[in-house]
Order: C-alpha cells, then sequence, then structure tokens
C-alpha cells in the first residue's frame, strides 16, 4: 500500500509518525508548500496550549513513540505554546520525511478514479525530492 499525506503541518506529521510504525517511509509520499510544521508554528508561535506538555508527551509514548531529549527538559505540568508542541512533533518527523518523497507544493485538486481505486493529487509545480 502506498498513501499521500496533503499538508505537513502537525496533524499531517502526527499522521506521518503513525503510519511509519505500519508502512515503510518509502511508500509515503507527503505534499506541502512549507515542511516547517505549519500554523502552530508559523502564525500562532506565542498562543499558549491549555494542555499541559505532559499530556502530548505521553500520547506519543503510548503510540510507541520517544519524545525528544529536550521536550523532557520543560516543566510537564504547564501550558505549552503550541508552537512548541509544534515543534515536538516537526523534530520527530524529520528523519522520517528524509525517506518518505517529499514533494513541495501545494495541492490543487484530489480526484478518486473508481477504475484504478486510487486517488490522484493534482498539486502546483514545486520541488520535489
Amino acid at each position: 500500500m502506498s498513501v499521500c499525506i496533503i499538508g505537513a503541518g502537525t496533524a499531517g506529521l502526527l499522521l506521518l509518525l503513525l503510519l511509519r510504525q505500519d508502512i515503510p517511509p518509502s511508500r509515503i509520499t507527503i505534499l506541502d508548500p512549507h515542511f516547517d510544521g505549519g500554523d502552530l508554528i508559523r502564525r500562532w508561535p506565542t498562543v499558549m496550549s491549555n494542555t499541559p506538555l505532559r499530556a502530548a508527551t505521553e500520547a506519543l509514548q503510548r503510540c510507541g513513540i520517544t519524545p525528544p531529549a529536550w521536550a523532557l527538559t520543560l516543566d510537564p505540568d504547564q501550558p505549552t505554546h503550541l508552537s512548541v508542541l509544534g515543534r515536538l512533533v516537526l523534530d520527530l518527523a524529520r528523519p522520517i520525511l528524509q525517506e518518505a518523497t517529499v514533494i513541495q507544493s501545494t495541492a490543487t485538486a484530489a480526484n478518486y478514479n473508481s477504475s484504478t481505486a486510487l486517488w490522484e493529487i493534482s498539486h502546483t509545480t514545486g520541488r520535489s525530492e
């Protein structure tokens, strides 16, 4: 099976982390214009989450994902800036992005082809890696 993830924001990168447990990264394509962790980092870096960091790190650990060492140095019982949560996921996803097919572009359309049982993704011209 091959998978295409549209968007490398926090949700797309979390999906990448979870999918790589069952699908080799070489079978995963991810499409995003920035690959910078998305809006949590880019648009809302100073907004404080109402969730303590412990909730995020424990959720990752329940999925078999070990948080990076820097995250364990922060106070786990305090609310955390959204950008810290975004950076946490981005840092975890970076090694997998090295193995996945990365397309730096913006999706413009997604159409299901019933004859092939596959989705066809159209995107703007971008840099492919």
